[in-house]
């Protein structure tokens, strides 16, 4: 253990002191994913990355954890709670996806989550090619697209159904979705 400076010490009975190593992910944005979701954690004392994986000191409730599954909020949640704005595709597929994209942005939203009823419906619509791998989002069921996260989500939105969801904070956690616009293709 080093010397690094503690940042909290948080004494409570109910809270758990937990020193926790979870594995490196092999890219840049795997570790930001990664440490965007331990910092969202109240009471981490310490965070340490080297090639031994990420060491996180931390008090917790009995409840809480370190699982990185699914960011931060649950995809029924957020669709329970937002409003969506309803959009008609332009004859331009680029366009409406830029369109829904400015409609968050004079909501003061940051565009940062698309969630589709089918991944292949999706490929299709924009024409992306069968062959072209989408990049996923390491330590996640996400894919990166245009520097949103992508996913599907067929027992949740027809086939024909895209969402973007746009963030109060440019980040990736679900928790932060305060709007979104639906665009039936």
């Amino acid at each position: 253990m080093s010397d690094a400076p503690v940042l909290s010490t948080v004494e409570d009975p109910r809270l758990i002191r937990e020193e926790k190593l979870l594995p490196l992910p092999s890219t840049r944005d795997g570790i930001l994913t990664v440490l965007r979701r331990v910092l969202t954690k109240p009471y981490v004392d310490r965070i340490v990355v080297s090639e031994a994986g990420i060491l996180v000191v931390w008090s917790r409730a009995m409840h809480d954890s370190l699982e990185l599954d699914e960011p931060p909020g649950s995809i029924e949640e957020v669709l329970g709670r937002v409003a969506l704005v309803e959009m008609s595709p332009t004859p331009s597929v680029e366009g409406t996806l830029s369109s829904a994209m400015f409609l968050l942005s004079m909501k003061k939203l940051y565009p940062s989550f698309l969630l589709v009823g089918s991944l292949d419906s999706f490929r299709d619509w924009y024409g992306i090619p069968t062959v072209v791998s989408l990049p996923e989002v390491e330590g996640t069921p996400y894919f990166n697209f245009q520097g949103m996260m992508l996913r599907e989500v067929a027992d949740l939105l027809p086939s024909d159904n895209l969402l973007v969801l746009g963030s109060m904070f440019l980040g990736r956690s679900l928790a932060e979705v305060a709007g979104g616009v639906r665009i039936v293709y």
